[in-house]
C-alpha cells in the first residue's frame, strides 16, 4: 500500500431469509474512495441457540465492490414450522490494504426454518 493510498468502504449485508427451503444470508461491500477493487467477503449465518449465537454456516468469495457481487451462506431447514432466530455476520477485508477486526452484524429474525 502506497503512502495517502486509502480505500474507505462500507460494509453490507441482508436480513436473513427464505429461499428454496433454505433460510439464506448475503454480504457484501461498497467502496466509497479509493484503488481497491477486490476484497474477500467472508459472511455467516448465526442461529440463536440457548442464550447464545452460533454459527450454521459460512460463505467466502472474493469480489468487486457493489451487491451482484456478494458472498453467501446458507442452510437447508430441517421443518418449516419451527421458529428460530437468525442473524447475518459479514467481514470485508480489502485485497492489499490493512483493516480492523470489525463486522457488520444484522438485527435477530424470527423465521420459520429449524437448522
Amino acid at each position: 500500500m502506497l503512502a495517502g493510498d486509502v480505500t474507505y468502504f462500507r460494509t453490507r449485508g441482508d436480513n436473513p431469509h427464505i429461499t428454496r427451503g433454505e433460510v439464506s444470508v448475503h454480504g457484501w461491500w461498497e467502496k466509497i474512495s479509493g484503488k481497491a477493487t477486490k476484497a474477500k467477503v467472508t459472511v455467516w449465518l448465526q442461529a440463536h441457540k440457548g442464550a447464545k449465537w452460533k454459527t450454521v454456516a459460512t460463505g467466502k468469495r472474493t469480489v468487486g465492490p457493489g451487491s451482484s457481487k456478494r458472498a453467501n451462506a446458507r442452510e437447508k431447514c430441517k421443518n418449516r414450522t419451527t421458529k428460530v432466530k437468525f442473524r447475518t455476520v459479514v467481514d470485508v477485508d480489502i485485497i492489499g490494504y490493512t483493516d480492523g477486526p470489525e463486522k457488520w452484524y444484522s438485527n435477530g429474525f424470527t423465521l420459520k426454518c429449524k437448522v
